[in-house]
């Protein structure tokens, strides 16, 4: 068969969206396809799938959109693809596409009238459907060759309060498959910032761990089904400006100090702005006072990005509470309050930290200073010696929480754990006024990893295997659940141990799949222990085998 010599009247037109896939795993081609846009009046009974060249085929119910072809019927061409100008394409390599008109043709023809070489130039297959009259019309899928997408365009990078935002159009080539999934921006001193592409994000990226006062430039690429494309071309320099006060640099020096005959006094630095810029001190004396905009009285920022403050109070104002912070156009200084002639100091160390590990990573935790040093905490940094992954944009796992929060909790995927090493992690709280002293613990804690790395169905039957890093090679009691469909409750299935006679700590797990699946239902699996989960996968009952390793 195959429709030589063209549909007769009165059969279906074409299956639409025909596309196939090939697993080289399990060396078979799935076609799959919509229904014909008409069946001409009378009801579809069977449907078809075949390669371009007719050598192999498969059939499938009406209520069917897909078939598999075996392995040993699957051509030559579709194992190892190729065209005219590469002859070695991997399979990896290609994607199919449906196909209309010449194209559609030129395939047609060329599988009628044996032309291989033209068949397996194309790799194409077809779907066809079959009423009470006959045999209908062809539906075309080609193979093309994956490309990954082209360099984006348009890249602008813009200098912000402590950031730099830089922002960029889409490429031209989308590539093929068509589609973006991510955006990678990179600064010229290697800097990462990984945008996915969703329709809340814009197209842009904002760096907020920038120095400010030097200027970076920046280049963009794009990630598409066949891989990251080419970089674009280097964007304009730009760099973040900072606006942080604090106390004259006299060691021990009063802040806000009132003496007789003398200034109420600060300094900051502003870097990233350039030379003479003004900044507007914003100033209230006592508790009720008005809040003062001295737009007469301003701060100029000098060529190394510092900035020094005076103002001449009556004595009258001595012992009053003051705050004071300056302002560059919608951005400000952090407030710094005192009473005249008071001290502000810094924070004490945090007390007491602990580190706490499951299967879902680490919790470090500790409990506020003993002192504020007179002015309130307003974050918290944890830092350690952690490696992180090699797709971080830090080389070791750090986090900072705003008070009055107390911990930080990594996930395990940001964390990469050596079970045989005492890390150390260190935590420090953050004033107005500046970085206390660090608290730190060490650690050599049970780190613990579940996951699932093998999954099997035959028919019914499914097969899970899985490592349980931090546990004994023989323990026992890992309870597997399952449910079926997204909202479905998980339900304990059965129970698995690890078995002693791996070398590494692995369990498996054979059972039969829920009673209330279905077939065209998604069933999920999970690993429970006294320690958390697992990671969960899936099985979809839209065939009789499913198999994925890793």
């Amino acid at each position: 068969g195959g429709g030589g010599g063209g549909p007769a009247a009165g059969t279906p037109s074409a299956p639409q969206n025909v596309s196939a896939s090939y697993n080289a795993s399990l060396q078979q081609l799935t076609v799959t396809w919509n229904p014909p846009a008409t069946d001409n009046g009378s009801g579809i009974v069977q449907y078809r799938a075949s390669t371009a060249d007719g050598r192999a085929e498969c059939y499938a119910a009406p209520s069917a959109n897909s078939c598999t072809i075996s392995a040993s019927d699957v051509p030559i061409p579709f194992r190892k693809p190729y065209n005219d100008r590469n002859a070695s394409q991997p399979e990896s390599d290609w994607v199919l596409y449906n196909t209309t008109g010449q194209a559609a043709e030129y395939l047609r023809a060329s599988a009628e009238n044996g032309d291989q070489a033209a068949v397996s130039w194309a790799n194409g297959v077809y779907a066809q459907a079959r009423n009470a009259v006959g045999w209908g019309a062809l539906g075309f899928a080609v193979a093309q060759p994956k490309r990954p997408p082209g360099a984006p365009t348009d890249v602008v990078a813009t200098g912000k309060y402590k950031a730099v935002t830089v922002s960029y159009k889409a490429p031209a080539d989308l590539g093929n498959p068509s589609g973006i999934a991510a955006y990678l921006v990179r600064t010229d001193t290697g800097q990462a910032c990984i945008t996915r592409v969703t329709a809340e994000n814009p197209l842009e990226c904002t760096y907020t761990d920038l120095k400010p006062g030097t200027k970076y430039t920046f280049k963009v690429q794009a990630l598409g089904a066949a891989g990251w494309g080419e970089f674009s071309s280097v964007s304009n320099s730009a760099s973040p400006y900072d606006l942080k006060l604090d106390v004259l640099s006299r060691p021990e020096v009063k802040f806000l100090l009132f003496k007789r005959g003398s200034n109420l006094e600060a300094e900051g630095r502003a870097p990233g702005l350039r030379a003479g810029t003004e900044l507007t001190p914003v100033l209230q004396l006592g508790a009720d006072g008005a809040l003062l905009r001295l737009t007469k009285d301003t701060a100029k920022v000098d060529r190394d990005g510092n900035f020094t403050w005076s103002r001449k109070l009556d004595k009258k104002d001595n012992g009053k509470p003051a705050s004071l912070y300056f302002t560059y156009g919608n951005d400000k200084t952090a407030t710094l309050t005192a009473k005249l002639g008071a001290t502000i100091g810094l924070p004490s160390a945090p007390r007491d930290v602990k580190v706490k590990s499951d299967t879902s990573g680490f919790t470090v935790s500790w409990k506020p200073p003993a002192r504020d040093g007179g002015s309130p905490i307003s974050e918290y940094l944890m830092t350690s010696d952690v490696r992180a992954p090699s797709w971080a944009q830090s080389k070791f796992v750090s986090c900072t929480v705003k008070a009055p929060a107390t911990s930080c909790t990594m996930p395990g995927s940001t964390t990469v754990f050596d079970p045989n090493k005492t890390y150390t992690f260190s935590v420090v709280a953050k004033t107005e006024r500046g970085t206390g002293p660090q608290a730190t613990k060490k650690w050599k804690g049970e780190i613990y990893r579940l996951n699932i790395f093998k999954r099997a169905r035959i028919d019914s039957e499914i097969l899970l295997s899985f490592t349980a890093i931090g546990w004994a090679k023989d323990a026992r009691g890992f309870e597997i659940q399952a449910k079926v469909g997204e909202n479905g409750t998980w339900k304990k299935q059965g129970t698995a141990s690890l078995d002693p006679d791996y070398v590494e700590p692995i369990g498996d797990w054979i059972g039969m799949l829920p009673k209330s699946s279905t077939a065209g239902s998604t069933v999920f699996y999970r690993v429970k222990s006294d320690k958390g989960f697992s990671n969960e996968v899936r099985f979809r009952l839209s065939s009789s085998f499913e198999y994925s390793f890793g």
